[in-house]
């Protein structure tokens, strides 16, 4: 099996939305050292390869949102943003959890520095951070 880096990989999706109008690239983020990989997706759709990307498996995210961004602050810690306000984490590298965000908004980037610590941007330009795993989030002027 051929193994494809995470910068061979990202080109070539923006090729292919390129000749497919109204396909965009699933979003992928890689964990520190770049083996494991997580890539999310329309309907809740979350894929983890452990491999460079060789092989991909899917992972149950118990929402039907659109998933845009992600961060992974490590190989077993994950945050996921997308519509009508959704978040989601996993702790360990399989199961997500839900985390209470306050608005219904569109969450089109995340930055985490690890499972307690994230900033999410709403598709308003607005930031959000929580320093509890999510359970609370204040406004960042």
């Amino acid at each position: 099996m051929r193994r494809h880096h995470l910068s061979t990989l990202l080109p070539a999706a923006a090729a292919l939305a390129a000749a497919r109008p109204g396909l965009s690239p699933a979003p992928t983020v890689a964990a520190p050292g770049g083996s494991v990989l997580w890539r999310f997706g329309a309907g809740g759709r979350i894929s983890r390869s452990a491999d460079a990307g060789d092989t991909w498996q899917d992972q149950v995210s118990g929402v039907t949102a659109d998933l845009i961004a992600g961060a992974a602050p490590s190989a077993a810690v994950c945050w996921a943003v997308g519509t009508a306000g959704t978040v989601l984490l996993t702790t360990d590298g399989e199961r997500w959890e839900r985390r209470p965000f306050p608005e219904a908004v569109d969450l089109v980037a995340v930055a985490a520095s690890n499972t307690r610590a994230a900033t999410v941007t709403t598709r308003d330009g607005r930031r959000f951070s929580t320093s509890d795993s999510g359970l609370t989030w204040s406004p960042i002027q």
